[in-house]
């Protein structure tokens, strides 16, 4: 069995945790790490299917930095056809057969974060369905963490390796006895990080490389 398989498999139990609730599908929204604090790419979804919908989401005005910004609470639930105007991708999700929707706002640093949304095709009637939503998404969180993907960027291991030193807090020098090598060699692999992760420093690049699950 593939990794990706495993993370289906977990994915798959999530839902069958929820069957109750008749929940469906998964999208994780992440930041853009070549973008502004406002912009975001779809990071995850599951089942592929739902991949335009998940698109359209990403591309509204729906939470996301401005939600962020206005200290809104890290949990938000709503029933998708309750709106009289119901937005684009409202009625997306709701032509699919999904009737409500869980967020869960994991928060990074620099007014980011990841959004987890969970569709199910019932509608909410009480707080406890959403917690019970939440609670599943937070348990499975290295899961799906795991399957978020990379837009383009590949960093090799020892890229990766002096990133993680550098997550560590280490100094070159550090990084140099941790990894076998000598400092400049660890200097090497963090300039080519930063320059395949747009990044101005070894800080920015280790966040960026967090986001896009490389790390």
């Amino acid at each position: 069995m593939t990794a990706l398989d495993q993370q289906h498999v977990h994915l798959d139990e999530l839902f069958f945790a929820l069957n109750h609730l008749r929940a469906k599908a998964i999208a994780v929204l992440g930041p853009d790490p070549f973008g502004g604090p406002e912009d975001r790419i779809v990071s995850s979804v599951y089942p592929p299917r739902f991949a335009m919908a998940a698109a359209l989401l990403c591309d509204s005005a729906a939470y996301g930095a401005a939600w962020r910004e206005s200290k809104s609470p890290l949990v938000a639930y709503t029933n998708l056809t309750s709106s009289d105007a119901p937005a684009l991708w409202r009625q997306r999700w709701a032509e699919f057969g999904m009737a409500s929707m869980v967020r869960l706002d994991l928060p990074l640093s620099g007014q980011r974060g990841f959004e987890c949304f969970v569709f199910c095709e019932i509608e909410m009637t009480v707080r406890t369905q959403a917690a019970e939503v939440v609670y599943a998404l937070m348990s499975s969180w290295p899961i799906l963490k795991d399957s978020i993907t990379s837009p383009g960027v590949q960093l090799s291991d020892r890229e990766r390796e002096s990133l993680l030193a550098a997550a560590d807090g280490l100094t070159a020098k550090e990084a140099g006895e941790r990894m076998g090598c000598t400092e400049r060699t660890v200097t090497h692999h963090w300039t080519r990080a930063m320059e395949k992760l747009q990044a101005k420093n070894k800080v920015q690049a280790v966040q960026n490389a967090t986001i896009l699950g490389l790390l």
